[in-house]
């Protein structure tokens, strides 16, 4: 069993970037809103395993787990959904 988790850069919420266009990544973010879309679209089978707490950690009970160290960037387009993540442990 592990005693603790480096969580580096995750991404955890399949949803978090269903945005409308109009919300683009803010410029300078190398990692854009789109780009993490089109991972999650190939990852996923199709849009009902984006709510599957295997694949949407941020709604998942987490407890249980081990404690986690997590590094999150400020200026990072998973940032949001890392700082949920973070209130979960």
């Amino acid at each position: 069993m592990p005693r603790g988790m480096l969580l580096n850069y995750g991404a955890f919420d399949a949803g978090a970037h269903d945005l409308p266009d109009g919300l683009a990544t803010p410029a300078g973010f190398t990692l854009t809103h789109e780009e993490m879309r089109c991972f999650w679209r190939n990852d996923l089978r199709g849009p009902e395993d984006a709510a599957n707490p295997r694949a949407d950690l941020v709604r998942a009970d987490v407890s249980g787990l081990a404690p986690a160290l997590m590094v999150v960037a400020e200026c990072d387009t998973l940032y949001a959904e890392n700082l949920a993540m973070a209130q979960q442990q």
